[in-house]
């Protein structure tokens, strides 16, 4: 079993961090499962966090990915001027270009609430505040190769660890801190 609770812990320590009470998210229907809406959903209502959760079709997307990227838009701005949330996590990626997040996060940025990263260090770069990961790959490869090597020089697999938890690793862009006094 490896890091059988990344996104709890993630949330977690975002929590602990930041002390929010409400919680954006901007989901595609069809990617909740993938993008671990709801263990995020479980955590956060676990920490007395609500969240506000806008669906974003895909049904005109990418015939008309015009009309979807408004539509992103206007859920960001919802969420940062009219909902006023906490923080927002950036779960699955819903923009198709990464230089278009610098746009999309500008609503957070002006109401000074932090852009946290559920997976992908490189949306940092582009103007979210923070992702804490705990998906750490190339330990990953070393647990499972020593847990293979063993067993291929005869110890029964049954005796071996089964879990495998990584240290978490932070990626913080400084410029966005300054921006929203972090």
């Amino acid at each position: 079993l490896v890091e059988p609770n990344t996104m709890g812990r993630q949330l977690t320590y975002y929590h602990q961090m930041f002390g929010f009470e409400t919680m954006g998210m901007v989901v595609e229907p069809e990617t909740q499962e993938i993008a671990g809406v709801p263990i995020y959903e479980k955590i956060a209502e676990e920490l007395g966090v609500t969240v506000v959760k806008k669906l974003i079709p895909t049904d005109e997307m990418p015939e008309d990915y015009d009309a979807y990227y408004q539509e992103l838009g206007r859920k960001y701005r919802e969420l940062a001027y009219e909902e006023k949330v906490d923080v927002f996590l950036l779960t699955y990626h819903t923009s198709q270009y990464p230089e278009e997040l610098e746009t999309l996060f500008q609503p957070f940025l002006d109401a000074k609430i932090p852009v946290l990263v559920s997976d992908g260090d490189a949306f940092v770069e582009y103007g979210a505040l923070l992702c804490v990961s705990s998906y750490d790959y190339s330990s990953y490869g070393r647990f499972t190769a020593d847990i293979t090597s063993t067993v291929f020089h005869g110890r029964s697999p049954d005796s071996l660890p089964n879990e495998f938890v990584s240290s978490p690793r932070i990626v913080l862009n400084a410029k966005t801190a300054e921006a929203i006094d972090y």
